[in-house]
């Protein structure tokens, strides 16, 4: 709408009946429709607004992009990407409210908004090959809930973390894990060539 300004349009959203949630729904919808099985993107984005002290769901926030705290806005955002690069598209997006905003048994985690979100989409029939993260989002439980929604998760783990692979325990830092992960997957790779080939 290049004909309209901003304020107006954020006035009229706020005026009438308008679900965000429903409209996104119609995009997942969207992205079934076209076919294209791309994958997921989860990430968490700060709107400074320095100066809307009075703003409830504005508060102290740690921007990566300025290298220091903000006050704004926190938004936690699921995007679908498609398999070719060609579009990136918010399927779902929750607004992080801080502790002191809200009564504490309204309070949501970062984690909490975007488990509710992924289930959310994934319970609309959004067909994805995994799910990307950052280290924030690669806590245990978090990612346990992704293995029960048979999702697979691309994240960056702690250094401090403890990786059990194949029934040995591991450090998150230790190159020997990677050097196995990869050895193994060369293996499988190799071993399923033959199949293939008699097809």
């Amino acid at each position: 709408m290049p004909s309209r300004c901003h304020d107006a349009l954020n006035r009229l959203l706020r005026v009438i009946p308008f679900s965000t949630r429903a409209l996104l729904a119609c995009v997942v919808h969207w992205v079934k429709w076209s076919g294209s099985t791309g994958h997921l993107c989860l990430d968490d984005v700060v709107v400074e607004k320095a100066f809307a002290k009075k703003l409830p769901w504005a508060g102290w926030t740690y921007s990566f992009a300025k290298k220091r705290k903000v006050y704004g806005l926190h938004i936690v955002v699921l995007l679908c990407c498609s398999a070719n690069e060609r579009w990136r598209i918010p399927v779902a997006f929750r607004l992080w409210r801080p502790k002191r905003s809200c009564a504490i048994h309204d309070y949501r985690t970062k984690l909490q908004l975007a488990e509710r979100m992924v289930k959310d989409v994934i319970a609309l029939g959004l067909v994805v090959r995994y799910i990307v993260f950052d280290t924030h989002y690669t806590a245990g439980w978090f990612t346990k809930m992704l293995g029960r929604l048979r999702l697979v998760w691309v994240g960056t783990l702690p250094p401090r973390t403890t990786v059990i692979w194949r029934g040995k325990k591991y450090s998150a830092t230790d190159p020997g894990i990677v050097k196995r992960r990869h050895k193994y997957r060369e293996r499988a790779r190799l071993d399923k060539m033959p199949a293939e080939l008699n097809l």
